[in-house]
């Protein structure tokens, strides 16, 4: 991890504790493809970069693991996670479920300041893909936007469930979503499912947000397959390891 451009100072003026900032800045860089998975997060790197002591980047290296982005590989190391196809493939079938009873449940619960939060981030992802010129500001409102409908509900096991899923879910399609150009279709689909949150109209929520989760596996597994073969000792080492896991973490 030797480009200085991917991490920068913290800004001191947040009321995030140390170790949050870092471990949002690094998951931050994760979701939008900069620090790549099978990659080594090296702790003297990040500390210079970040002008931190090992202390709070310790705790922020254990948030990323706990959250999923991250994998611990003992006398080696912490990794950004790989995520095998047959894995995403799980992942995407549990976005099917989670993602469709989450807009089921916005459509009858929103709010008025729910629904001008969904209008206002449906903007601004109109705004990014119009100008096509900041990638990551996109995926990151992408990810924004689903939890959204998620807190829309006003269950909080539902939006935790949401939070893990989508940390999984942006190690799938980090370099995916670039080459399968889904970008326009998906603004349309998102717009849709809007629609129907709007009208408080909850099958009809559901069933657009399913089929929107099913067409984004449908772009993204053919080019999971394709660069599966390209999967390092590491990241297999890792999704052996972190299977486990994942799954107790799914069960709480």
């Amino acid at each position: 991890m030797n480009d200085e451009t991917l991490l920068s100072p913290l800004d001191s003026s947040s009321n995030e504790t140390l170790a949050g900032r870092i471990a949002d800045q690094l998951k931050r860089k994760i979701i939008t493809g900069l620090l790549k998975p099978g990659q080594k997060l090296v702790e003297k790197e990040i500390a210079a970069a970040f002008n931190v002591s090992r202390t709070p980047l310790r705790e922020a290296l254990a948030r990323l693991v706990n959250i999923g982005v991250a994998v611990s590989i003992p006398y080696r190391g912490i990794f950004v996670r790989c995520i095998s196809a047959v894995h995403a493939r799980e992942i995407y079938e549990l976005r099917i479920g989670i993602e469709g009873v989450a807009a089921m449940f916005a459509a009858e619960r929103a709010s008025d300041n729910d629904l001008s939060r969904l209008k206002n981030l449906l903007s601004a992802m109109d705004r990014e893909e119009d100008t096509g010129d900041d990638a990551a500001s996109l995926k990151l409102l992408n990810e924004q936007f689903h939890r959204a409908i998620a807190e829309a509900t006003g269950n909080t096991v539902l939006v935790a469930q949401i939070d893990d899923l989508w940390g999984w879910v942006s190690l799938t399609r980090t370099n995916a979503w670039s080459a399968t150009g889904r970008g326009g279709t998906s603004r349309i689909e998102h717009h849709a499912i809007c629609e129907a949150i709007f009208r408080h109209d909850p099958a009809k929520a559901r069933q657009l947000a399913e089929d929107h989760a099913r067409r984004a596996w449908t772009n993204v597994e053919p080019f999971l397959v394709r660069t599966s073969a390209t999967t390092t000792n590491i990241g297999s080492t890792a999704e052996d390891s972190f299977r486990h896991a994942g799954t107790k973490r799914f069960r709480r």
